[in-house]
């Protein structure tokens, strides 16, 4: 059974809020901030990584819909700013 961690909306919403501010950031970037934010332990890998596996399916779904962008850095990752 899935994990309800995220009610519905609440993830997408987070993730717009973060990208507004303009700074470009990263699937890891976010979702350690969301857990931060909701006082969870970021040094709980096994959380971090199931949070950031949701706000890469998050963002690839904004991405689709042309809300986001995502440009690759020099190291190969996927960094995400608003699609203006």
């Amino acid at each position: 059974a899935r994990l309800v961690i995220f009610n519905r909306n609440e993830l997408r919403q987070f993730i717009l809020r973060e990208l507004r501010k303009g700074e470009p950031l990263t699937s890891r970037d976010l979702a350690e901030r969301i857990c931060s934010e909701e006082g969870k332990d970021i040094r709980d890998q096994r959380m971090v990584m199931d949070v950031t596996r949701r706000v890469s399916k998050a963002v690839r779904l904004l991405q689709d819909r042309k809300v986001v962008r995502g440009t690759k850095d020099r190291m190969g990752r996927y960094v995400w700013g608003l699609a203006c």
